[in-house]
């Protein structure tokens, strides 16, 4: 960023800190195969990150927020209500949507996270979850009726200056439903103020940005690009954010 160097002269100055990017993505949803809502394996959204001609980006977490309303027999369940409201294990429905919700009316599991996949649409091979915590996890958001999923890649996801890259989120829907069942995923922002870091900082501080990623600007450094250069940043101001919801339907 640049900023007013201390010393004289500098003395009851007053200004703005600007920070100056080296690229920029922007992000768009892409059509899914498709809209229809149902149980099995199904493509929940598919997106678009493309990187400014100016330069290459990259980006390593990324949060979907899922919600909808499932019908089973005669009973509606809104989707992002569980007994706990940060839940690993899957995205959850209930009833109600008040916290701890399997007491007021029972709680279904409606995706376990262990079906849910990032896929590189282009190469055809599926972006690695880290191996280190966190890597998937649910924040179930029971007063809204809306499920956080949390997806840390297992290393930076390139993209080179001015080309596009495709992805799709896929998860196994265990709960059929009847006609008038939606389940809607889009990504959010969050992040409310211009913050450069090292990656595990930038993401401990704004823990609830939906999108972390780098212009790679430390690519010039002695150290070079990494993990540890401060050339990472949130999902303030990142074009095409918030997306709309990608609706299944029944």
């Amino acid at each position: 960023g640049l900023a007013p160097a201390s010393g004289d002269g500098w003395t009851n100055k007053m200004g703005n800190v600007q920070i100056l990017r080296q690229s920029k993505p922007t992000i768009a949803l892409a059509s899914p195969t498709s809209e229809t809502y149902g149980a099995g394996s199904k493509e929940l959204i598919r997106w678009t990150v493309t990187a400014d001609a100016t330069g290459n980006i990259g980006w390593e977490k990324i949060v979907f927020d899922i919600s909808g309303g499932i019908i089973i027999g005669t009973t509606s369940y809104t989707v992002g209500s569980s007994p706990a409201a940060v839940n690993t294990g899957g995205i959850y429905m209930s009833t109600t949507t008040t916290w701890g919700g399997a007491a007021a009316g029972g709680v279904l599991e409606l995706i376990s996270t262990s079906s849910m996949q990032i896929w590189d649409v282009d190469t055809n091979t599926q972006v690695s979850p880290t191996t280190t915590w966190p890597t998937i996890w649910v924040d179930q958001a029971t007063v809204t009726g809306t499920a956080r999923f949390y997806f840390v890649a297992d290393g930076e996801q390139q993209i080179a200056a001015g080309t596009t890259k495709t992805y799709k989120l896929i998860a196994n829907i265990l709960k059929d439903g009847v006609a008038g069942s939606s389940l809607m995923t889009k990504i959010e922002v969050r992040g409310d103020e211009v913050v450069s870091g090292t990656y595990a900082s930038t993401s401990a501080n704004n823990a609830t940005s939906t999108f972390i990623w780098t212009d790679r600007s430390g690519a010039g450094e002695y150290y070079g690009h990494r993990a540890a250069s401060a050339d990472w940043t949130n999902d303030y101001k990142v074009p095409g954010l918030p997306t709309a919801s990608k609706t299944l339907s029944k």
